[in-house]
């Protein structure tokens, strides 16, 4: 049995100089999670009577009612609307696919490795993620 660990695919992204900028041209296809959801509602929200206020666990993100975990994830480490890191989504991601390419060379070194030992055939390879960035 062997174990495999990619550092590669955890932020600080950091590619390597041959694959530095090599989507810096490239169009960015944004999840559909991207831009702030419109929530049609139903039902209105609790008010509580003796604060006027929205009950907790909703808040009101522009014109939108969005729940506050949402709200929240939008605004973590890997957040949309502001991230920790401070860089533009677009360059974080950028970095994160450039720093992938070099992660790809090497599970294919691995995988000619076993093809060319014969290896191939009685192998099973297991691709397995720690977060949700993976």
């Amino acid at each position: 049995m062997v174990y495999l660990s990619q550092k590669g695919v955890h932020d600080n992204f950091q590619p390597a100089k041959r694959h530095k900028g090599c989507y810096k041209d490239k169009p960015l296809a944004y999840p559909a999670s991207f831009h702030i959801p419109e929530y049609e509602v139903t039902v209105p929200p609790t008010i509580d009577p003796a604060t006027g206020k929205v009950s907790a666990g909703k808040d009101f993100y522009g014109e939108n009612m969005m729940p506050n975990w949402v709200k929240n994830q939008r605004e973590s480490w890997h957040g949309v609307d502001y991230s920790y890191h401070g860089r533009p989504w677009e360059v974080q991601v950028r970095n994160y696919c450039e720093t992938l390419r070099s992660v790809d060379e090497s599970i294919g070194s691995v995988l000619d490795y076993l093809k060319q030992n014969g290896l191939d055939k009685n192998t099973i390879v297991i691709y397995m993620g720690d977060n949700g960035f993976a």
